[in-house]
């Protein structure tokens, strides 16, 4: 049986913080690979039950037309970004990696600092036993408060 366990770790991103406008919601700026994207988030696809907010099909066309930007020109790149909401806590740090209240920021202002967000991460299971291990594990960390409508 594996010897390690399944834990949340926090995985940590070089980031500015702004605010546009005085009331509009915070922004974060970061560079993150597309593994890491992939281990702690999701994006709902057209196919869930809730079809707002979806990932938008696939287009056979579109993909033609991009590989053949990146085929023809060795000098193209894109920069892929993409707007990310967080529906857990993150956490926010200063430049000097202390914690730093992000609600303050006011607008037009510009804070350089890290944003800490959490990940699960799995060993690896070749049995069933250990497979069911994990699960247990995950069981374990998912919040006491969900299911609980109401309650505190």
């Amino acid at each position: 049986m594996a010897n390690e366990n399944v834990e949340v770790v926090h995985i940590r991103y070089r980031c500015d913080f702004f605010r546009q406008r005085p009331k509009a919601p915070i922004q974060c700026s970061f560079v993150a690979t597309t593994a890491d994207i992939a281990d702690w988030s999701t994006v709902p696809k057209k196919a869930a039950s809730d079809l707002r907010n979806f990932q938008r099909p696939e287009m056979p066309e579109h993909v033609e037309e991009i590989s053949e930007f990146f085929e023809k020109f060795e000098d193209n790149s894109s920069p892929s970004a993409i707007v990310l909401g967080f529906r857990g806590t993150v956490k926010t740090l200063n430049e000097k990696a202390e914690p730093f209240d992000i609600n303050t920021l006011k607008s037009g202002e510009f804070v350089a600092g890290y944003i800490e967000i959490p990940s699960i991460q799995l060993p690896t299971m070749n049995s069933i036993e250990e497979k069911r291990a994990a699960l247990r594990q995950l069981v374990k960390l998912i919040p006491a408060t969900v299911g609980t409508k109401g309650q505190t």
